[in-house]
């Protein structure tokens, strides 16, 4: 059983895709890459409140806060049946995951996204962006 709160897992998934955003956005006279990847909190799109996408997200364990914002930004995490409930604490079920893992293929563009009208693509948390 894996805690949903164990995004970090998928860090291979959300790191390069936000990479690549940055690099696509970034001027040409922007700072080179070996100095810009020195610091990477620099980097690091501003925080976004977590408390507003999820009831409890006050039970976020401190260690995984930063994993759960970048995958919550990143339109992976997939809550069901309450989305605004993550339930940190919990293991994930099968079923979870791999919505979960669906998700992060297709935020790297492995795999069709879900289509608006699909009544699963409900219970993904979309964050603004």
């Amino acid at each position: 059983m894996l805690p949903i709160a164990s995004t970090m897992l998928l860090q291979p998934f959300i790191t390069p895709v936000n990479r690549a955003a940055a690099a696509i956005s970034t001027p040409q006279n922007a700072v080179p890459a070996a100095k810009a990847n020195t610091d990477q909190k620099a980097q690091r799109p501003p925080s976004i409140q977590l408390n507003q996408y999820y009831t409890d997200a006050n039970r976020i364990p401190a260690y995984a806060v930063g994993s759960v914002e970048e995958a919550t930004r990143s339109n992976i995490v997939v809550n069901h049946p309450n989305v605004r409930q993550l339930h940190p604490q919990r293991p994930a079920t099968r079923g979870e995951v791999a919505a979960i893992v669906y998700q992060a293929m297709a935020n790297r563009g492995y795999v069709q996204p879900l289509p608006e009208s699909e009544p699963a693509a409900r219970y993904i948390v979309k964050a603004e962006r």
